[in-house]
């Protein structure tokens, strides 16, 4: 996912692959070298300034550089938190079916927060965000539940009939 902000003139370009964790900054549309994880490096008028990239997909994204300003590319309002938590609701019916509901709904859950966090940073409308979100949440919930069942229902079938 690509977050863009400008800021002096100058455009910050963000890119974090959430399946791999792929990292890449761009001022301007040139490519800013990686010093470690979350530290590039630009040259600005002979000097090397570095920028940290605090923050993460889901939680929001801000630029730090050198000198302490900070860009702000992606910042979670309240009923985003709400959409991107929502799904997680479903892990408190999963402990209850012990070590395979809690598995399989962890499972779920949190791959349906990054779903929903996608939708979040994505172009669309905003109530097609939020129906996004919600359909993503039922469906993921759903899915876990049902493959939890037939888990529960062949264990029960082999071992009690």
């Amino acid at each position: 996912m690509q977050l863009i902000a400008e800021k002096d003139g100058n455009l910050y370009s963000y890119t974090e692959n959430i399946w791999t964790g792929k990292k890449e900054l761009t001022l301007n549309g040139v490519a800013l070298e990686k010093r470690n994880k979350k530290v590039f490096a630009v040259n600005r008028d002979g000097a090397e300034e570095l920028i940290a990239v605090k923050g993460n997909f889901i939680t929001g994204v801000t630029l730090v550089e050198g000198d302490g300003n900070n860009i702000v590319l992606a910042q979670n309002k309240w009923y985003e938190w709400v959409l991107i938590v929502l799904p997680l609701l479903g892990l408190g019916v999963g402990i209850l079916g012990g070590a395979i509901g809690g598995g399989l709904s962890a499972l779920f859950c949190l791959l349906c927060a990054g779903v929903n966090a996608t939708i979040l940073r994505s172009n669309a409308k905003f109530g097609l965000k939020i129906a996004g979100c919600i359909f993503m949440a039922v469906v993921m919930n759903l899915a876990w539940f049902l493959i939890y069942g037939a888990i529960a229902g062949g264990i029960t079938k082999i071992f009690f009939d």
